[in-house]
């Protein structure tokens, strides 16, 4: 079987949109491949995952149950039908987030997803389904009252006993606002 290569930019939007707007764009995808290509658009929103910068897909309530519309993902609206891409060309995918105006301030995050079958919403049983998907993340905030607060949870070195330089340190960061943060600056140690 031949490879697939499917190239998606950008590779991620930071948005800050106030509530009752609507931002406007696209998704360039590229295929690369000797042969045409028809590819999916879907939308999930994701959310961290462990300390070491991984993230988890979280799949849309199927029931439109309390949180429905309530997330990014219930916000950006790609197109429904599939596209085709001729070989070794590319198209824009366009998109649209519709920020309600009873949206929360504060972050919110969505992956849009490009592949090459449809995500499938709701099943009666036990599916096998492969599919390539690549993504591009949308790190939103919506302008409000935001809280941009963390802490330094632990800092310490990586070993109890050292005798020579390099001396590797353990930084814990943790984010107790509503926005993502981005931690930087410099620590200096003195003898």
């Amino acid at each position: 079987k031949e490879k697939l290569s499917l190239t998606v930019t950008p590779p991620l939007f930071q948005l800050t949109i106030s509530k009752g707007e609507t931002w406007r764009s696209s998704l360039k995808v590229v295929n690369t491949n000797p042969y045409d290509l028809t590819i999916y658009a879907s939308v999930m929103d994701f959310e961290a995952s462990g300390e070491e910068g991984k993230s988890r897909l979280v799949p849309r309530p199927a029931d439109g149950g309390e949180n429905y519309f309530l997330t990014l993902a219930d916000w950006i609206e790609v197109p429904s039908e599939p596209v085709v891409i001729a070989r070794k060309s590319s198209l824009e995918i366009p998109f649209s987030v519709n920020i309600p105006a009873k949206a929360e301030p504060g972050g919110h995050y969505a992956a849009i997803l490009i592949g090459t079958a449809p995500l499938l919403e709701k099943s009666n049983g036990p599916t096998i389904m492969v599919s390539s998907q690549i993504s591009s993340l949308l790190f939103l905030r919506v302008k409000g009252e935001v809280e941009e607060k963390g802490s330094i949870r632990e800092f310490h070195p990586e070993k109890s006993f050292l005798s020579a330089p390099p001396v590797n340190f353990i930084l814990r960061f943790a984010n107790t606002g509503n926005v993502h943060l981005r931690p930087m600056g410099s620590i200096a140690i003195y003898d």
